[in-house]
């Protein structure tokens, strides 16, 4: 793990959709090795240089988000309510991050991609001070987590909420880290997605 004595690291996991193509809420399905992708999502996370962890996700579902957060996560967590889930990604977004302007580095993580690599983590903030945006790359794709710094935590509070944040993300300056791991492109979004997570090398 490393050191993280000077630096506030935070997490922001996105679990505020509503799961519609998938009919039940897709981050409370079970893991391979946990009871939920988020649980296998901050198991993971704990490991690292992060020492905030933040879920937004909505007051329906807001109990059952704790639970499963306080199975993993003692201390340094917070839920947060995003009161317009219907709002585009952008918005959830910003909710978790009004709360995090004093914090130099966030990671985001969409809550159906329940992979969160230590190693990958680590060279990702290893480039921090390369770059505003660093973004693990697959075959030339880019996937999850992403990092970003302070100066982009403030941006992004400012941008409209129904913009786009890969549009946002353009206007800043960029690193790609290459990866061999097909598990930073996961999107459960079907239950074809779901068994086909199922059925992936860890």
């Amino acid at each position: 793990m490393l050191n993280t004595l000077q630096d506030r690291v935070a997490l922001v996991v996105l679990a505020s959709g509503t799961s519609s193509r998938m009919g039940s809420c897709k981050f409370l399905l079970p893991s391979k090795h946990h009871s939920s992708l988020l649980e296998a999502i901050l198991s993971q996370a704990q490991k690292t240089i992060i020492n905030s962890f933040n879920i937004v996700t909505s007051a329906i579902n807001s109990s059952y988000v704790y639970q499963k957060t306080k199975n993993v996560i003692h201390k340094n967590f917070k839920i947060i309510i995003n009161p317009h889930p219907e709002r585009e990604r952008m918005y959830s977004l910003q909710c978790a991050l009004q709360q995090l302007k004093n914090y130099d580095y966030c990671f985001i993580q969409n809550a159906d991609n329940p992979f969160f690599e230590a190693q990958l983590i680590n060279e990702m903030f290893a480039s921090r001070n390369d770059a505003d945006f660093i973004c693990p790359v697959f075959n030339n794709k880019g996937g999850h987590p992403i990092l970003i710094n302070k100066k982009l935590i403030n941006a992004l509070l400012k941008a409209p909420y129904d913009s786009r944040l890969d549009f946002e993300l353009k206007k800043f300056t960029t690193k790609r880290i290459d990866t061999k791991s097909e598990n930073v492109l996961i999107n459960i979004d079907t239950q074809e997605d779901y068994h086909n997570y199922l059925n992936t090398k860890e």
